[in-house]
């Protein structure tokens, strides 16, 4: 993790806090959509988001590669790496 030693217990809490938190306001409002336009549309749906929001990451990454995106490389470590 990206944070100081002392405090890593709290933000992998927080973090843990905000995924299940989304994940059930996400389950929420999939299932109301559902019910308001029928199990058929909403999969339909999800499944055009998905390719929105993979399509606006694949934009994104080649718009970064004019910047520095070192620490995004896989492979790499960057903890106690002084080399």
């Amino acid at each position: 993790m990206a944070t100081p030693t002392w405090v890593q217990a709290r933000a992998l809490a927080i973090y843990l806090l905000v995924f299940q938190g989304t994940i059930a306001v996400g389950s929420f409002a999939w299932g109301a959509l559902a019910e308001r336009f029928g199990n058929g549309t909403v999969p339909s749906v999800a499944a055009l988001a998905l390719v929105w929001a993979r399509g606006g990451l694949a934009l994104a990454l080649v718009e970064g590669q004019r910047r520095d995106l070192a620490l995004l490389s896989l492979g790499r470590s960057y903890a106690g790496d002084h080399s």
